[in-house]
């Protein structure tokens, strides 16, 4: 997609290294129409994405990153249909100069008379048609899976109550129950903010910092201390 200012409009351009306050917000709009007149697009970049709870979460806790937080919006709209798409990134997904705004695949440039958009991103129908290629079987064997997961665990927080009884108090005496939460933690934040790269899956430092505190209120030294002793087990690396 290529946009070009008419003759009366500003020839400066945006400025997408702008800087963007701690819990603030930064984004891009453009509203286009074809000249047919039949299809049109509204298209929003955004530092701070205005739509996360993630990121609204993390204000909350005066922790708000809006690099950590991009995204890229797009609703295209007119004859054959309809397509959507919104795509929140992290901070290592982002690339931007004065005149450049990469988020992931997709892009915006400025060259100096026209903005150039260049969108590679998955819309919901996309996905849907990515959900009927996935055979039944394998529905069903996740659904039996899934129950199976249900049923221990609840198995497991039945033993882990009659064991400890209701007392907070009781954890101090079995330090193994930290140890245990931290890696569940640490797995349901890879499945939810986790970044594939081959066979590793990264984790960014300060948003896995922010949720950890939030979900469990333990400081940042005891966070330090588990991410070391799993380096020196050779189970995480920086």
């Amino acid at each position: 997609m290529q946009y070009r200012h008419p003759s009366v409009v500003s020839q400066t351009g945006p400025d997408f290294s702008a800087p963007v306050p701690r819990d603030g917000y930064a984004w891009w709009y453009v509203d286009a129409l074809s000249d047919c007149g039949r299809h049109g697009l509204t298209l929003i970049a955004m530092l701070g994405c205005v739509f996360s709870p993630w990121y609204a979460a993390a204000r909350r806790r005066g922790a708000g990153d809006p690099l950590a937080h991009p995204a890229l919006n797009l609703a295209l709209y007119g004859e054959g249909g309809r397509r959507w798409a919104l795509t929140e990134r992290g901070a290592r997904d982002i690339e931007r100069s004065d005149r450049r705004l990469a988020m992931g695949p997709s892009e915006l440039r400025w060259d100096g008379t026209r903005l150039v958009v260049e969108i590679n991103e998955i819309t919901r129908a996309d996905f849907d048609k990515l959900l009927t290629q996935i055979p039944k079987w394998l529905f069903t064997m996740l659904q039996s899976l899934s129950g199976r997961l249900r049923t221990t665990n609840e198995k497991l927080a039945a033993l882990e109550k009659a064991h400890l009884g209701a007392s907070q108090a009781a954890v101090a005496d079995y330090p193994f129950i930290p140890l245990v939460r931290s890696l569940r933690i640490f797995q349901l934040l890879t499945h939810h903010i986790g970044q594939k790269e081959g066979t590793n899956i990264w984790l960014d430092w300060q948003t896995t910092l922010d949720w950890w505190m939030s979900l469990t209120g333990w400081s940042r030294d005891y966070f330090v201390r588990f991410v070391t002793a799993m380096e020196k087990h050779g189970l995480m690396s920086k």
